[in-house]
């Protein structure tokens, strides 16, 4: 939402193979975005984007350098901000790896990309964001177009660091449950369209009531947004972006056919690379929400995790589906 995505962009790519670009010049710049504060950081709010000003980055990244969090007295959208420089930090640490950057940097940016714990409140079980002085916040503060709740689970790139804060698994699934029952999931807005995903059984009913309330051919539907319904309805969706791993949910559709062009299983290097076609199949889906199995090329997957090499680099994806809940995918790969 209001960091240096463009970092996001470029591990995205890298972690897909595509490098036919400059990657000590793309590092350059990230690394600029990580450790170099805007101009005036310290004495302009930054309330959304500032006229006047020659570099604005990362707002309160000044705070957030010295302590791990941005001030929520001193900056707007403070927890906001801290969580979206963690998982920026996260994907720098990747740009930064395929620069070919020494082990030590790479390291930090990995280190740095755990400050979300700073906000953790573990007497509310919420993140929240935190003044100069390591107060808490009101938990109606900090917040960039959602509330607590949504940004509770913005932590896109360390899911297993997220769910050890909750102390359990079903701390964990319960605070999602509250999430959605509760009317805090706004598909509307991006900062919502992560949370649907991660234990096929408990998200299939959901992530397919969220495609029907929210997208439509008409003036009404969600068109702006409209890549979160076409990775849903192949079943599976970049929770992650600055990863190359896909969490599966449901497939809405019983047969699909990808047509991928030359050069696409590896990253755009290879011209000679022929065109090919993915198959993903799903008997029933229209009417059977959960996964019985998932098969890729033949081979049993069992966590609900795929691989982009196996998107780009396999013939068939097969899902068996069911009209009831079933125990597949019960375990994600952070908890494995």
């Amino acid at each position: 939402m209001i960091a240096t995505n463009a970092g996001v962009v470029l591990a995205n790519a890298q972690e897909r193979e595509f490098g036919d670009f400059d990657i000590s010049k793309a590092w350059k710049a990230v690394k600029k975005n990580a450790y170099t504060p805007s101009d005036h950081d310290t004495d302009t709010l930054y309330y959304d984007r500032e006229p006047g000003i020659s570099y604005e980055a990362r707002p309160g990244l000044t705070s957030y350098m010295k302590q791990g969090w941005v001030y929520n007295d001193d900056w707007p959208e403070a927890g906001s901000r801290t969580l979206d420089y963690a998982f920026n930090d996260y994907a720098c640490s990747v740009v930064a790896a395929h620069s070919g950057e020494d082990d030590a940097t790479v390291q930090a940016l990995k280190n740095r990309s755990g400050n979300f714990a700073y906000l953790w409140n573990n007497k509310t079980q919420f993140m929240q964001a935190r003044n100069a002085n390591g107060t808490w916040a009101n938990n109606s503060f900090g917040w960039t177009e959602g509330d607590d709740y949504v940004y509770t689970f913005d932590v896109m790139h360390d899911m297993k660091g997220l769910a050890r804060l909750f102390n359990g698994r079903q701390a964990f699934c319960d605070k999602l449950d509250a999430h959605f029952q509760g009317g805090h999931n706004d598909h509307t807005n991006e900062p919502s369209h992560h949370s649907a995903l991660g234990y096929p059984n408990q998200a299939a009913e959901t992530i397919r009531d969220i495609a029907w309330a929210n997208y439509n051919t008409t003036s009404g539907g969600l068109g702006q947004m409209s890549a979160w319904y076409v990775f849903s309805a192949l079943g599976f969706y970049p929770v992650n972006p600055a990863s190359d791993e896909y969490i599966v949910g449901t497939p809405f559709f019983e047969e699909v056919s990808i047509q991928f062009p030359s050069g696409a299983s590896t990253g755009g290097r290879a011209a000679n690379d022929r065109e090919r076609r993915l198959e993903i199949r799903a008997p029933g889906a229209p009417t059977k929400p959960y996964i019985r199995s998932l098969k890729v090329d033949g081979k049993r997957i069992n966590p609900p995790n795929l691989k982009h090499s196996q998107l780009v680099n396999v013939a068939r994806i097969g899902f068996e589906m069911r009209s009831t809940p079933t125990s597949w995918g019960s375990r994600p790969l952070w908890e494995t």
